[in-house]
């Protein structure tokens, strides 16, 4: 069994909750209101109760409905969330940076350049993690040769 219904299905429900009639809440998401019943049935259809108790002149939520409401504000809230931080992440400088070098060339060379670039970066790019790493990148055996 495949639950099919759409954000726009959402939308609509969460529109008809806070405005508590249909055709504000058309109005509210620019669409017609038989447009918006198709919304709110198919939404119904796909989760298998009803959400509303519809008369000619008021709409109530049922039981269902109102467990289902909160969940459904949250599903939104955290879509729309995402989709702010994707914005921050491609309007700015956000991400992670990663130094590497080996040991012996950041402690005699690199130690007052380092210092000076990143605390550059971190006031142009302050959202951005900064990570100094030092290895050795000889292999294990060629490490044992260098040694003996």
């Amino acid at each position: 069994m495949g639950i099919n219904f759409d954000l726009n299905d959402l939308q609509a429900f969460r529109a008809v909750v806070e405005l508590g009639s249909f055709r504000k809440a058309a109005e509210a998401v620019s669409i017609s209101q038989p447009a918006l019943s198709r919304r709110i049935e198919k939404l119904e259809e796909a989760l298998g109760v009803r959400l509303f108790e519809r008369t000619t002149r008021s709409v109530t939520l049922t039981t269902v409905g109102w467990v289902f409401a909160p969940s459904a504000e949250q599903l939104l809230d955290d879509l729309d969330v995402a989709l702010l931080g994707i914005r921050d992440v491609s309007s700015s400088r956000l991400g992670h940076v990663t130094i590497a070098c080996v040991p012996s060339v950041a402690y005699y060379f690199c130690r007052a350049l380092l210092r000076a670039t990143i605390a550059g970066f971190r006031v142009s790019a302050s959202n951005c993690w900064i990570r100094a790493r030092t290895r050795c990148w000889a292999p294990s055996s060629a490490a044992k040769r260098i040694s003996a």
